[in-house]
């Protein structure tokens, strides 16, 4: 993305009040149906990209922005700017990406955490929030340290298939090393994301229901 661009896109979500944005120290989806339930019998032949990175912006898909450039240049809704797939480098300074309704779109930096310290996944009922979460285990310590710990207080967004599947809010405290990614799931929908990042066949996924 071009300087002049992020500079517009910063001052239109001065505007906003950061319209979308997460309050709990769990992964929470700006939207209820953020990953809208797929086939359960799907098989996933692969992992996918997973990766967990710092939200700088987060605005509506259909906000007009007007980039610097002076009178000649036209606004573009903030739609425009998502980084096509082919172009996507998670390593990238600034990168701009749709959740799964293409309903926001998300200025990130780069990746801190992927996927490849993931060693586990599973799907549980969360009784907090009367849904479905998707409980990731780190087989080492990278979440704490290279998220938990040093931003605080700061958004980071779970991202899976080069879409952002929800939004946390680091609180200070955090320990251990799960996470747990709530984004409005249904509990297939759940089990697709677990599936997603394992590789593996969703009716392969562990499942705890409600006790």
């Amino acid at each position: 993305m071009q300087p002049a661009v992020r500079a517009g896109l910063v001052a239109a979500v001065v505007a906003l009040s950061g319209a979308g944005c997460s309050t709990s120290s769990k992964t929470q989806a700006p939207l209820p149906t953020v990953a809208p339930p797929t086939t359960a019998s799907a098989v996933v032949s692969a992992r996918q990209s997973l990766e967990f990175r710092p939200v700088e912006l987060i605005l509506d898909a259909s906000t007009s922005i007007k980039p610097e450039g002076g009178s000649a240049v036209k606004p573009q809704r903030c739609s425009t700017l998502v980084t096509p797939l082919a172009d996507r480098r998670p390593t990238n300074v600034s990168e701009v990406l749709f959740d799964r309704r293409r309903a926001y779109c998300y200025l990130l930096g780069p990746t801190l955490v992927s996927g490849s310290s993931v060693d586990a996944a599973s799907v549980v009922y969360d009784g907090a929030t009367s849904t479905w979460a998707v409980n990731v285990h780190f087989d080492n310590n990278d979440f704490l340290a290279k998220i938990a710990r040093p931003l605080v207080n700061k958004r980071v967004a779970v991202v899976l298939t080069g879409f952002v599947q929800s939004v946390m809010t680091i609180k200070s405290g955090m320990t251990g090393r799960n996470v747990e990614i709530v984004g409005g799931f249904t509990q297939v929908g759940a089990a697709d994301v677990a599936a997603a990042i394992l590789g593996v066949a969703p009716s392969s996924v562990h499942v705890e229901g409600i006790s």
